[in-house]
């Protein structure tokens, strides 16, 4: 479950008019909800095809609703699974209920707006008596740029609220602004994010120094700014995932 609501290679970066979204932000680093509300988005459809694009490998559908948030994602092929998402009346994520065959999993969000953070929390139960507990910060700028990711876990009998409970901190991940570029690292793990002039994601890169992996996302945009297609591309491995959309009248 953590894994897929917590995807650890993509990270949208930019500054948003559009309420955060950490999900959003951790899953589809080129996706501007703003724009998506502007446009009048209600659906996005990414189909994965291999190298010899003989037969589709992933197709991913969001669902937007009219105000640009994301209500749902869907994988349609492959390992199948769905992510529903509610929000409060501010228009901030407070949750995610993923399903996959016959089980769910629930993440819950909470923004604070005093220190300008979400923390989300997901638990699961380890004994009879006892719960292992996931808490994951993300702390912004006032401009709203992300500038750390700190990852808490730990166990308890009782579940206290978000933000609450004894934790270890078992990771931090901090993030570097430059004009154009943004990088982090923890650990092994160094990524970059590169922009073009309109402030567009025009490349992603992952390195992991300790399993000598690396590989590169670049994305291409149609006039209007939308993002058509992204190419993936590691040790002559190579994918390309097309992007269509629908729209409210």
């Amino acid at each position: 479950m953590k894994h897929i609501l917590l995807l650890s290679f993509t990270l949208c970066l930019l500054s948003s008019m559009h309420a955060q979204n950490p999900y959003v932000e951790l899953s589809y680093p080129w996706l501007n909800l703003q724009q998506v509300k502007e446009k009048k988005v209600k659906t996005i459809m990414l189909a994965t095809v291999g190298a010899d694009n003989s037969q589709i490998e992933k197709q991913v559908v969001l669902s937007f609703d009219q105000s640009g948030n994301l209500v749902k994602e869907e994988n349609q092929s492959g390992f199948k699974y769905a992510n529903t998402f509610q929000y409060d009346n501010n228009g901030f994520l407070k949750m995610a209920v993923n399903t996959y065959g016959n089980a769910l999993d629930t993440v819950r969000y909470n923004f604070n707006q005093k220190n300008n953070s979400f923390v989300s929390q997901y638990v699961s139960r380890n004994t009879e008596k006892g719960w292992t507990i996931t808490e994951t910060h993300f702390i912004y700028s006032a401009e709203k740029k992300l500038l750390e990711i700190k990852e808490y876990s730990g166990s308890a009998e009782h579940i206290k609220g978000i933000g609450e409970n004894e934790l270890e901190l078992s990771s931090t991940e901090k993030f570097t602004h430059n004009e154009g570029e943004i990088i982090s690292s923890v650990g092994e793990i160094s990524k970059s994010f590169v922009f073009d002039a309109g402030g567009n994601l025009d490349s992603f890169s992952f390195t992991n120094a300790l399993y000598e992996i690396s590989e590169t996302y670049y994305y291409n945009y149609d006039q209007n700014g939308s993002l058509v297609m992204i190419s993936w591309s590691q040790d002559g491995q190579t994918n390309k995932t097309f992007v269509t959309y629908e729209y409210y009248q």
